[in-house]
């Protein structure tokens, strides 16, 4: 194995690991910071919205206990920004 293949292999084990303990201390918010933490996601994205002339806008569907941005999409939706949201079929494949 050369030098890059197990470098990139240790950072693939340490970027997991990483993920796992995000994923978990996300997964163990209590609703109440949840719930802060989405108003202020939708308030910096509103205000980054109204402020740049955005006329395509990639989001994302919240799950999982992940930030709530409803909010912000229907207020794109009610600029006329056409919104974006991608769908995993695969792992290979987003459409």
């Amino acid at each position: 194995m050369t030098v890059n293949r197990f470098y990139a292999s240790v950072m693939n084990v340490v970027k997991e690991n990483i993920r796992r303990s995000l994923l978990k201390r996300r997964r163990s918010l209590p609703n109440k910071e949840l719930k802060q933490a989405s108003k202020k996601i939708n308030a910096h994205l509103i205000n980054e919205i109204q402020s740049r002339d955005l006329k395509k806008i990639l989001m994302y569907q919240f799950i999982d206990n992940e930030p709530c941005i409803n909010k912000t999409i229907e207020l794109s939706w009610q600029k006329s920004r056409e919104v974006y949201i991608p769908k995993v079929i695969s792992r290979e494949e987003i459409i």
